[in-house]
């Protein structure tokens, strides 16, 4: 495995873990904004 790939995947593991949380913040920022209303 070069080391441009691993940079790679690891970039792309982090990148996804982070959409992860983002959306799930989102989903419970939505869910708040309905409910308060």
């Amino acid at each position: 495995m070069s080391k441009a790939s691993h940079s790679d995947s690891v970039l792309f593991k982090l990148t996804h873990a982070y959409e992860e949380v983002l959306v799930k913040d989102m989903k419970d920022y939505f869910d708040w904004m309905y409910f308060a209303n």
